[in-house]
């Protein structure tokens, strides 16, 4: 809670999905299949595991230490997609892999992708906190920014 706010009543909970992802997906068809954030600045995902996450289910990659990049644009999608090559040149790159109901936390304004491919299925509870309000106040400004994102919305 102290990363989004003061303390434990200034961060909310905006929305819960689960996450499939099948044997097969390419990026062409899974656009979070690219390096990209989540146009919303600081948010916390958070990921339990639905079966074993191993590299080659799909693992959700993290930029490490990008959450802290301040972003030339957080409104116009194309402007939040990355080469990978820039992403391995400038950040270290993580898995996020695990055992059944394990799980990680993680900044949206990392840099990070599920990667596609050719793999195994992976499935996962994802819950996605904010800081209290400040969903309903970015969309009174754009109501096309995407935070909360598309995820079931708490409301």
């Amino acid at each position: 809670a102290l990363y989004l706010g003061a303390g434990t009543r200034s961060v909310e909970i905006t929305g819960y999905s689960i996450l499939h992802l099948g044997p097969h997906i390419e990026t062409e068809q899974y656009r979070s299949g690219e390096w990209h954030h989540d146009r919303c600045g600081h948010r916390l995902k958070a990921y339990i595991f639905l079966q074993n996450v191993s590299a080659d289910s799909h693992p959700t990659q993290v930029a490490v230490g990008s959450q802290d990049t301040l972003f030339y644009s957080y409104h116009r999608f194309a402007e939040t997609r990355f080469a990978d090559r820039y992403v391995r040149a400038n950040y270290r790159v993580e898995d996020m892999v695990g055992a059944l109901g394990h799980g990680f936390v993680f900044d949206t304004n990392s840099a990070h992708r599920a990667l596609a491919g050719s793999g195994v299925q992976r499935d996962a509870f994802m819950l996605e906190y904010n800081a209290r309000n400040k969903s309903a106040a970015l969309r009174a400004i754009d109501p096309k920014i995407p935070c909360p994102g598309v995820a079931r919305r708490l409301s």
